[in-house]
């Protein structure tokens, strides 16, 4: 009988029943079909609430510490679709904390009007009104932030229209820092125009390609180092 994957939840449901969970493992067995609550809604509303349990820990946390800063990035998915995330920066337990909050697709917030009915207006001044929206949302004092972290892009840094302008109006206690890592990406990015780097860069990846291509020299690599060789990230200086 061919093995077969329902996905990641359900089997470890199956995994769980058969591991001796009766009571999953009976109600697995006797639940009606629209009752088993295994469903991809009921595997989403689960999601949902596992989030908004992070984030309400998270929030507490912010709320003790008071002072916060917020790190802003925005970015274009693989269906095309401009997307923020917001991740919130504080000190807890007499550390600093970096903690992930939500990724919001531009597209559903409400727009500048544009003189295309089918293509809206998405400036600074809109993104940095949706970050403060949902700052608003979780219950953060805008005068408690201290700090904003963006690259340097036009749409968040520009003096006349940028997002962190539009949040300093409401967060005035809020100075803007670079990501200094994200100006050595795009620094160590051009180093193909270094003829001695982009040298050095092609006999690796010759080098990587050459073990990788038979599974018998990277058996032999791999005995003899105890690791084997990846690819090179074009703008991950951490590779």
């Amino acid at each position: 009988m061919p093995l077969s994957n329902e996905g990641n939840f359900q089997e470890l449901l199956r995994y769980r029943a058969e591991s001796g969970d009766s009571k999953l493992k009976e109600q697995l067995k006797t639940s009606v079909k629209n009752a088993t609550y295994i469903s991809k809604t009921t595997q989403n509303q689960l999601i949902e609430c596992c989030a908004k349990e992070v984030i309400g820990i998270i929030l507490e946390r912010v709320k003790s510490a008071r002072y916060y800063s917020i790190i802003l990035d925005e970015t274009t998915d693989m269906s095309h679709s401009l997307q923020l995330s917001l991740a919130l920066c504080y000190a807890f337990d007499n550390h600093k904390r970096e903690d992930f909050i939500d990724f919001v697709g531009v597209h559903h917030a409400t727009f500048e009007p544009s003189t295309a009915d089918t293509e809206p207006t998405v400036n600074g001044k809109v993104i940095g009104q949706l970050f403060l929206s949902l700052l608003e949302e979780m219950g953060l004092n805008l005068l408690d932030c201290v700090g904003t972290a963006t690259d340097g892009c036009a749409m968040m840094v520009s003096n006349n229209c940028g997002a962190v302008l539009e949040i300093q109006k409401k967060s005035k206690n809020a100075s803007r820092c670079p990501c200094f890592n994200h100006a050595l990406d795009l620094s160590l990015s051009k180093r193909s125009a270094v003829s001695s780097i982009r040298n050095a860069i092609g006999t690796i990846k010759e080098v990587v390609a050459f073990f990788n291509a038979s599974a018998k020299r990277n058996y032999v690599l791999n005995k003899v180092l105890k690791a084997q060789l990846g690819g090179i990230g074009e703008t991950r200086w951490i590779e």
